[in-house]
């Protein structure tokens, strides 16, 4: 790559630019290029896909532990244990381990199984939660194929049965990998979690999310949660619970509340789920040079209320 003037970089609005190394960044980060994109655009796709997957984590990791230090993590999992002490869960997203390790000291579970797209995930998660002297169980299956350019698609191996431990982390993809689906839809759970879902920068180039239309982050969550829902119906025990933990703007009064109830509520309509309505919310201050946090946002356009900050939201349905 010349190190003094970068030629026909495609920008995230789909639009050739020439761009040096001092310009302001395409991604409209606000940082200069060079301290931004422009050692990931000098790397090949496959290696691209790497470092995007590890440039996630080693960010994650910062949000995640000042996250465990505020007791955000327990927060969230006492949002779950007030309504069922499970035996058995399901986690979707393993992060660096934190929030297993923080499930984990309710000592009624005997069994996580966790589904994470990205082994830089799984690889840092398994280290951590094994220094608390837990079991666990990790299984990568991924072997993605390079199609179009950066466009590729994940191939994921078949699993073969296995002894469970306390903590199975698994490689695979909720939305995508029919595989994963299957072996999941073979279990009965007490309780499926999904906490603070993201995902690295090279997912929109993955083929099977753009033939689904997920342009951004915000898509993609929302396809997820859909897919969780549907999929929890399957296999959740009889009152057993599903937990969502999103970021959002603070429910601080009737309206806003009933429209994240409105939208979960809308979710779960093709399913037996009951939503709680009891929706729990904790305020907090995003940790400086951490993750950019994509929050859930509705059109101001078609409410009253203002926006008063950032808060994590808990909803929980039942079986």
């Amino acid at each position: 790559m010349d190190c003094c003037y970068i030629e026909n970089i495609l920008s995230k609005k789909g639009r050739i630019v020439k761009i040096k190394p001092k310009d302001l960044c395409y991604c409209q980060s606000g940082k200069r290029y060079k301290d931004c994109h422009m050692v990931r655009d000098s790397y090949k796709p496959d290696k691209r896909l790497n470092y995007d997957k590890n440039k996630y984590i080693n960010e994650w990791k910062k949000d995640s532990d000042y996250f465990l230090e505020q007791g955000y993590y327990n927060w969230m999992a006492n949002c779950l244990f007030e309504k069922i002490n499970p035996e058995i869960v399901l986690d979707i997203g393993c992060g660096n381990g934190n929030g297993i390790i923080e499930l984990l000291k309710n000592e009624n579970i005997k069994k996580i199984i966790s589904i994470e797209e990205n082994e830089f995930c799984i690889d840092l998660a398994s280290k951590k939660i094994e220094t608390e002297g837990i079991c666990v169980k990790k299984i990568i299956r991924n072997n993605p194929t390079f199609i179009k350019g950066e466009v590729y698609v994940n191939q994921y191996s078949e699993i073969k049965e296995f002894e469970l431990s306390k903590v199975n982390i698994i490689q695979g993809d909720i939305l995508y990998d029919e595989i994963i689906k299957q072996y999941i839809k073979n279990k009965k759970f007490d309780a499926v979690i999904c906490w603070l879902l993201g995902t690295h920068e090279s997912t929109q180039s993955n083929l099977e999310y753009i033939n689904a239309g997920v342009k951004d982050n915000k898509d993609l969550r929302l396809s997820v949660q859909n897919c969780i829902y549907e999929l929890s119906d399957i296999i959740l025990k009889e009152n057993g619970f599903l937990q969502i933990v999103d970021r959002g703007e603070i429910p601080y009064n009737e309206e806003i509340r009933e429209q994240y109830l409105s939208c979960h509520k809308e979710q779960a309509s093709v399913t037996s789920l009951k939503i709680i309505e009891d929706l729990k919310f904790l305020e907090y201050n995003p940790i400086d040079n951490g993750i950019r946090m994509i929050k859930s946002s509705f059109d101001p356009q078609e409410r009253k209320s203002a926006s008063k900050g950032t808060a994590f939201i808990s909803v929980l349905s039942k079986k």
